[in-house]
């Protein structure tokens, strides 16, 4: 499948990734391009794509349903693609869409969060003897909108894995507000409805959303004209270190190493160093040639 770079930020344009592949993960440090890369995507297999945008998932829709909210449902979804940046109020209410559909449409996204997740979700009228109140979806028995705010983001991506019409799901940081032990749950769930009818792309900043089955990990960074390049990777050891938020230096470990072919080269290196203000750096001879 080919990206189409509209903002001019990838070293490539058109950037490919494989056919084959159906479940990608994105890493990188903050402003190396992944949120560009998912809005690039969006854009490109609009109307078939969707960007879930996590830090910035609304609660909204318990009671009644939201008529004006519905009507202009299309043009909500129309003005985030439009966007180029994400430095906007989100329009979109998970639990409006939630309520929004059929019985039947609700009930498999409600059983394959239970699947994954160990604090059951139910849904529940506010008064259980009246089939008229209003609906509640509730976890772990309160409602989900007195949750935190990692377990309000995880609704809108269940609903948008269960959304048919959407054949490319981007999902920007899923980690965030969850737990550790809840993002391993949150990653697995989301890599399971990976298809060829739903390919999935994730950006994220945590160790637990890399998929260390496959060779689906890419590492998303910026060269020295700014450009975004992007390089599928294997060595999740390295990747792991650093999202970890470790360097050698933290473990009293020299970050780099200069070999040199004897004493006089020690002093010398040592001297210009210095000069340079680096007084945390050491030289050592190893005992060979002068």
């Amino acid at each position: 499948m080919n990206i189409t770079d509209t903002e001019k930020q990838f070293e490539k344009n058109p950037l490919a990734f494989p056919d084959n592949k159906n479940f990608f993960v994105i890493v990188g440090s903050n402003n190396s391009g992944k949120s560009t890369l998912l809005r690039a995507i969006n854009k490109t297999y609009e109307p078939d794509s969707y960007l879930v945008s996590v830090n910035r998932t609304i609660l909204k829709g318990e009671g009644p349903l939201d008529k004006n909210y519905q009507n202009n449902y299309r043009g909500y979804t129309a003005g985030l693609r439009r966007a180029e940046d994400d430095n906007f109020e989100k329009s979109i209410y998970a639990l409006q869409d939630f309520f929004n559909l059929k019985n039947l449409q609700r009930e498999p996204i409600v059983n394959w969060y239970n699947n994954y997740f160990p604090n059951q979700m139910i849904e529940e009228r506010e008064d259980p003897e009246n089939d008229a109140s209003p609906m509640f979806l509730k976890v772990n028995g309160h409602s989900i909108t007195k949750q935190g705010s990692g377990m309000r983001s995880v609704l809108e991506i269940f609903v948008k894995l269960f959304d048919p019409t959407i054949k490319i799901l981007c999902i920007d940081e899923p980690e965030l507000g969850l737990e550790p032990i809840l993002q391993k749950y949150l990653f697995r769930a989301i890599k399971d409805k990976a298809s060829n009818d739903k390919k999935i792309f994730i950006s994220t900043h945590s160790h637990h959303f890399l998929d260390r089955e496959e060779e689906n990990n890419y590492v998303c960074k910026r060269n020295s004209a700014g450009k975004i390049y992007i390089d599928q990777t294997n060595d999740l050891k390295e990747i792991i270190f650093r999202l970890l938020g470790n360097t050698l230096s933290g473990f009293l470990l020299p970050e780099k190493i200069v070999i040199v072919e004897g004493g006089s080269d020690d002093i010398y290196l040592s001297g210009c160093l210095k000069l340079l203000g680096k007084t945390d750096c050491s030289a050592h001879n190893s005992g060979g040639g002068q």
